[in-house]
C-alpha cells in the first residue's frame, strides 16, 4: 500500500489547541540516536487509518532533512517493515522520545477556570500554593477577572492534568519550575509570564 508522511506543522496550524507538536527548534535540531514519532498516511485514507510509528534518527542530511530506521512493525502500511529506512523532515516530527521526566509534576491535577479550557483563552494569572494532597500540583490558572463568588464556586473550575495544560499553553512552562509559592501574570506585550505579588 502506498503511503506518505503527514505534515504535522500543517495539522498544528489548523488545530493548535488539540494537535500538539514539539517546538520548531526541537524538530530542527535532532541528533542521531533520537527517536521520533512520524504519522504514516495510506494514500487511500478512506479505507485505512494512519499509523503513528517510531523512527530512530541515524543521519542528519544537508538542508535540514533526516534519515532514520523504522522501529515499529506496521499493520496498515504493509509496504514497510521494521528496520526499513525512512526519509523525513522537521515538518513530519509529531513527537520526540525523552527519557527525562519534566521538571514539573505533569501528571498531577491543576485547577483551571473552565472558560480557559472551554473557550480556549490564554490563562492570565498563574498561582502556585503548597499542594493540598498527593494528586494536587498546587497550581491554579485564572482569567484574572473572577469575582469572589466565582472563586468560591466549584463549578467555576475544572481539574485537568498540569501536563495537558502545559501542552496546550506552552508559555506557562517557564513559570512551572521552582516550586516557590506565588503568582505569575501574563504580560501581553512580551508574550510571557512575569512574577507578581497579588
Amino acid at each position: 500500500m502506498s503511503w506518505h508522511l503527514q505534515d504535522v506543522e500543517e495539522q498544528n496550524r489548523l488545530h493548535p489547541r488539540s494537535f500538539f507538536i514539539p517546538s520548531d527548534q526541537e524538530r530542527r535540531s535532532l541528533r542521531p540516536g533520537q527517536q521520533v514519532k512520524l504519522i504514516f498516511m495510506p494514500d487511500q485514507p478512506a479505507s485505512h487509518g494512519a499509523e503513528r510509528m517510531w523512527v530512530t534518527v541515524d543521519e542528519v542530511q544537508p538542508g535540514g532533512g533526516y534519515r532514520g530506521v523504522l522501529d515499529n512493525v506496521p499493520v496498515v502500511v504493509t509496504e514497510l517493515q521494521a528496520g526499513d529506512r525512512v526519509e523525513f523532515g522537521p515538518e513530519h516530527v509529531a513527537s520526540i522520545w525523552s527519557d527525562e521526566p519534566p521538571d514539573y509534576p505533569a501528571d498531577k491535577k491543576a485547577l483551571a477556570n473552565r472558560r480557559i479550557i472551554e473557550e480556549d483563552i490564554q490563562p492570565k494569572v498563574l498561582i502556585f500554593e503548597t499542594p493540598s494532597g498527593p494528586q494536587d500540583s498546587g497550581w491554579t490558572f485564572l482569567l484574572g477577572t473572577e469575582t469572589p463568588e466565582e472563586m468560591d464556586d466549584r463549578a467555576t473550575f475544572l481539574a485537568p492534568n498540569l501536563g495537558w495544560l502545559a501542552e496546550r499553553y506552552p508559555a506557562i512552562l517557564p513559570a512551572l519550575g521552582g516550586g516557590v509559592p506565588g503568582a505569575h501574570v501574563w504580560d501581553e506585550a512580551r508574550q510571557e509570564y512575569r512574577p507578581d505579588d497579588l
